[in-house]
């Protein structure tokens, strides 16, 4: 609930990860956003919105800024982007001036090399400790599904996008000994 935050949703800087996906085929993974932000006093992520969905590259183009628009994307507000399937060229595309003129990282190999299970397990003692929250919204039912069947699930995307999230911001922010170069 956004009355009981530690802050105020209009007064931060949300940020965003993406995996996205080549097609809009149904078959494959969809293009997941979750958008994010780590309160440093209490060191807590906050899962703000998740989003997946079957897009191609140029409609996910087009679906994006009004996406973070609505999510209060600030200028500061880094996308960091999985640098496989679509994203290498998210990556080059949402930086012009067309699409948004966005902050875009790739995440590092180090991190997707490591692979989604490894990410996983990695992920959930910080996940069973508290310090990860998802704000209630109307995607919390299909991304706790996909969190708790994995990895026996269909899909994965929404799995990417959280451990990834973890990662940048709870691994990396925990002084552990990480390279993000």
């Amino acid at each position: 609930n956004e009355r009981e935050l530690p802050f105020n949703v209009n007064e931060i800087t949300p940020h965003f990860i993406i995996d996205g996906a080549y097609t809009d085929n149904s078959k494959n993974d969809e293009t997941a956003i979750a958008t994010v932000y780590y309160h440093i006093p209490n060191g807590q992520l906050y899962v703000l919105n998740v989003d997946s969905f079957h897009k191609t590259l140029d409609q996910f183009l087009d679906y994006f800024q009004g996406y973070a628009t609505s999510m209060n994307r600030k200028g500061d507000s880094a996308v960091y982007i999985e640098p496989k399937a679509s994203g290498k060229s998210m990556v080059s595309m949402l930086k012009k001036f067309q699409y948004g003129l966005f902050n875009t990282i790739e995440i590092p190999n180090k991190i997707v090399a490591l692979g989604k299970e490894t990410r996983a397990n990695s992920c959930t003692p910080i996940t069973a400790s508290g310090r990860v929250n998802l704000v209630q919204g109307s995607w919390n039912a299909k991304t706790i599904d996909q969190l708790t069947s994995f990895p026996r699930s269909p899909h994965d995307d929404i799995v990417d996008v959280i451990t990834y999230a973890i990662y940048i911001y709870c691994i990396g922010l925990n002084q552990q000994k990480y390279s993000y170069q």
